[in-house]
């Protein structure tokens, strides 16, 4: 008898107890994207996955800030807003809204900070560990349509089986906090070299 298999069921039946089965959502709108400063290359291939707008007046479901500069990077993390990139954040951010940035080409080393360690770069991480406590996201454009791609993966809300983990073809698995992954889902993802990666 494979226990984990039976744990996995009764997470499933439990779930389905409480009226939260619904792991194949049939929404078939795409989410609203706010994006900042991405070039048209970029624009298109979010499409494919969001509903993309510059228009602030609409009501989005996430921010995408491209090609972040340091000086954003600093006042977004001092609570600076003098300027219009640093108010767009400082207003997504006061009204909870999901924040993502990619870092400009000479700040990508923030998304591998173990290439540069000296006083200076640690100063700069400092910033952007600031803004991830505010609840900013830093990830690379192709990390961001993946993830994207995930967080409409009937799986990333509710519960993450064995079964979604063999399905998913990325190497990153995302899910929120909230996502129940099953001990089957964890062993199943480490066996095919596949890793869980929390979001939010």
């Amino acid at each position: 008898m494979n226990n984990k298999k039976v744990i996995e069921d009764i997470v499933q039946e439990v779930l389905n107890q409480l009226g939260k089965s619904k792991l194949y959502g049939n929404d078939i709108s795409l989410p609203l994207l706010y994006v900042h400063q991405a070039d048209d290359e970029a624009i298109q291939m979010l499409k494919k996955k969001w509903e993309v707008t510059d228009d602030l007046k609409e009501s989005v479901d996430h921010v995408l800030f491209c090609a972040v500069s340091q000086n954003t990077l600093v006042k977004g993390a001092l609570g600076l807003a003098d300027d219009p990139c640093s108010k767009l954040l400082a207003t997504f951010l006061l009204n909870g809204k999901k924040v993502t940035m990619i870092p400009s080409k000479d700040l990508e080393w923030l998304l591998d900070s173990d290439e540069k360690d000296t006083p200076y770069t640690r100063h700069l991480l400092a910033y952007k560990e600031q803004l991830e406590k505010f609840g900013v996201q830093f990830v690379r454009l192709n990390e961001f349509t993946m993830l994207s791609t995930q967080e409409k993966s009937p799986s990333v809300d509710k519960l993450l089986t064995e079964k979604i983990v063999k399905s998913i073809t990325s190497k990153n698995i995302f899910v929120r906090r909230a996502t129940i992954v099953t001990p089957l889902a964890r062993d199943t993802a480490k066996e095919l070299g596949k890793v869980i990666k929390v979001i939010e």
